[in-house]
């Protein structure tokens, strides 16, 4: 593989045994690659869990968590004060002890119902500043002219995506999102 080649030889730190992909953030960390794309596999839990265990190699024992509140904002774990962000660094390091919190997702298709949004947010952005620079279009309607702005564009792309894109939140085509789980954008 010429990827690991290069990597190798360019002195990174790389071992395809472990070369998951991975989108970690101050609430939890996901993970994809490797044997996670087959749902047929079973996943290596020692390989890929990075803030925990599984409950089967948790103690066997519990432990008390003890949290303080300020107008309903936590300020301490088990006594110590400590800024919000740090308590949720905490709390994941002791629910990652005790085998909390892992999660398998499987994902067998492309649901634009789950993304539509994001989709639509980023034409209308890039579409809007896009026009914007070089001055919007303007086309001719009969004998008028008609100049539309990149925000006028963008808006009129978030209004084309939202009929065309399919949604949860109304009925799309006279057939419902959710009745027809099965329908793809084809038969639209």
């Amino acid at each position: 593989d010429p990827y690991l080649l290069s990597t190798d030889a360019g002195g990174l730190p790389f071992s395809a045994a472990d070369s998951y992909s991975r989108d970690r953030n101050l609430w939890h960390i996901s993970h994809e690659g490797l044997e996670l794309e087959d749902p047929a596999n079973e996943p290596n839990y020692d390989h890929l869990l990075v803030l925990g265990v599984t409950p089967e190699k948790a103690p066997d024992e519990g432990e008390y968590v003890t949290m303080t509140f300020e107008k309903g904002i936590p300020t301490s774990v088990n006594g110590e004060k400590m800024k919000v962000s740090d308590i949720i660094r905490k709390l994941n390091e002791l629910g990652g002890k005790h085998g909390i919190g892992i999660v398998d997702i499987v994902e067998n298709r492309v649901d634009l119902t789950q993304s539509r949004n994001l989709i639509i947010a980023a034409v209308m952005f890039v579409s809007g500043l896009g026009f914007s620079s070089v001055g919007g279009i303007t086309f001719t309607v009969g004998s008028a002219v008609v100049t539309l702005s990149g925000l006028a564009i963008a808006a009129l792309a978030g209004v084309v995506l939202n009929a065309v894109l399919p949604g949860n939140d109304y009925e799309f085509g006279g057939i419902s999102a959710d009745a027809d789980a099965s329908a793809n954008l084809g038969s639209y």
